[in-house]
């Protein structure tokens, strides 16, 4: 401020001065009040505002929809507050917060039934600050409302939705255990059926039709077998048994296993592992065996020319773990299509599932079983050049 007088010029300035700074104040003031206004519309707890030595509470909007009363109740006295509480919550809630106002606090809260509109309690969760003068004396107190009924309700809808779910989620389960477990021995008998048929030296044209619905039936079986192993997975009825094992012998039983079908394709199917990988590990062999067994279909299924190699080393720096790793010359993977791996009921290419068939369960199941057992499963491929599917467990 100007102090001193030129002509009576000072004066004049320093009043334009407190006038502006005046002004400015008014401003500030009026873009908080506004910022709060805007706030109070968009609060979903009834917030309140008492005036100590009137009484009176000036409730927000959303009190209207917290406490069901209409908007035009939103001046009230602090005897309508109290009216509204539950007589057996009514003294020990207005003594409590009497003596905090009479008192030196400046933090309440209380849990008590508030009378609604249509005249049912609610619980609700009051919280309020106590404004004081220099003096200590209180003179406003600004607090808020939350309705812990509504909250259990909402909680409780929540609760309903996730068992609704998860009901839908058993149901479809079951039903896929079920079907599967039903269809399994009616295919087991057709497979038996049809191998003692063709024992029977049937002629050339009924030997091709046994084939082909051997063929037929084997496909359908597998196809079972994946449904039902997929459905235990899911449902967690899996039993991750774990025990002493030749891992060597696991492999290469695996290999034998599928070295007619490969060799019926042409294809060299090949085993190599490392001399450092232990005898024996500690794992859960039929697991490993279900993964190779799904990796090395899937390996011989998209390969037409060429070999199948599976490997087995010893992960460098983690002594107790080993990797597998089974490699193809095959169709290979498309960039753009590695992102539909491991995923449930997907084949990469509508075209693939008309040529090649198969429910794209495979690698799913493989990628459950893996991390079952605490192991990582990935894949790396090229166009026309092949792919490597590679996981890698904890085994000691």
């Amino acid at each position: 401020m100007i102090r001193k007088q030129i002509n009576g010029w000072g004066s004049c300035v320093a009043d334009l001065y407190d006038m502006a700074k005046g002004k400015s104040f008014e401003t500030d003031l009026f873009n908080s009040e506004e910022a709060l206004r805007q706030a109070e519309q968009i609060a979903v707890d009834a917030l309140w505002d008492r005036d100590i030595a009137s009484g009176h509470f000036i409730w927000n909007e959303a009190s209207a929809r917290v406490l069901g009363y209409p908007p035009v109740v939103n001046d009230t006295s602090a005897t309508w507050w109290q009216e509204q509480i539950h007589p057996e919550d009514q003294e020990r809630v207005v003594e409590g917060l009497d003596q905090l106002i009479d008192g030196e606090g400046t933090l309440w809260w209380d849990e008590y039934r508030f009378l609604r509109s249509d005249g049912s309690y609610t619980r609700i969760l009051d919280r309020g600050v106590v404004l004081r003068h220099p003096d200590g004396k209180a003179s406003r107190m600004i607090g808020a409302m939350v309705d812990l009924t509504l909250r259990q309700q909402t909680r409780q809808c929540l609760r309903d939705a996730k068992e609704a779910v998860a009901d839908i989620h058993h149901t479809k389960q079951d039903f896929l255990n079920n079907i599967s477990h039903e269809l399994r021995t009616p295919m087991t008998i057709i497979i038996a059926s049809l191998e003692l048929l063709s024992q029977s030296f049937p002629r050339p044209d009924q030997r091709y039709l046994f084939d082909m619905l051997g063929t037929s039936a084997n496909q359908l079986k597998n196809l079972i077998d994946d449904l039902f192993n997929f459905s235990r997975l899911i449902t967690h009825k899996g039993n991750l048994a774990k025990t002493l094992f030749d891992v060597r012998a696991c492999v290469e039983k695996m290999i034998n296993r599928f070295c007619p079908k490969a060799e019926g394709k042409g294809l060299r199917l090949e085993c190599d592992i490392s001399s450092d990988v232990p005898e024996i590990v500690y794992g859960s062999p039929d697991h490993i065996a279900q993964v190779l067994k799904n990796l090395l279909e899937n390996a011989i299924k998209f390969t037409e020319l060429g070999n199948v190699m599976v490997k087995v080393r010893t992960v460098p720096g983690r002594e107790k773990q080993l990797l597998f790793s089974i490699q193809d010359s095959g169709i290979g993977i498309p960039i753009e299509k590695r992102y539909l791996l491991f995923r449930d009921f997907r084949q990469l290419d509508s075209s693939l599932t008309r040529k090649y068939g198969g429910p794209g369960l495979g690698l799913a199941a493989s990628k459950k079983l893996v991390e079952l057992m605490g192991g990582v499963i990935w894949a790396e491929s090229e166009v026309g050049k092949g792919s490597t599917f590679s996981f890698t467990l904890p085994l000691r």
